[in-house]
């Protein structure tokens, strides 16, 4: 059972309750969209730290200083994902 109000405030209540939540629905989408992309790029960069200690088994003198600046960069990204609490 839903009671009405007063017929003047229910003519903009009701659209404006609708309003929110559709709004609701689309922040709960986006939330859901970021943390499943944030997921991916986790995923992402430990798959960069895994081939980056795979090249370290078998690294040349030009390898080793790309490998160091590649996981100075990473180690850097998720030392900010983590500070931003967004993990």
């Amino acid at each position: 059972m839903v009671l009405a109000g007063p017929p003047k405030v229910e003519k903009w209540m009701h659209p404006a309750f609708e309003r929110g939540r559709f709004l609701e629905r689309a922040i709960g989408n986006a939330t859901f969209r970021i943390a499943a992309k944030k997921a991916d790029l986790n995923e992402k960069i430990q798959q960069w730290l895994r081939l980056n200690r795979l090249a370290a088994l078998c690294p040349t003198g030009a390898a080793l200083s790309t490998l160091s600046d590649r996981t100075d960069v990473t180690a850097r990204v998720c030392r900010s994902l983590q500070v931003r609490h967004l993990n």
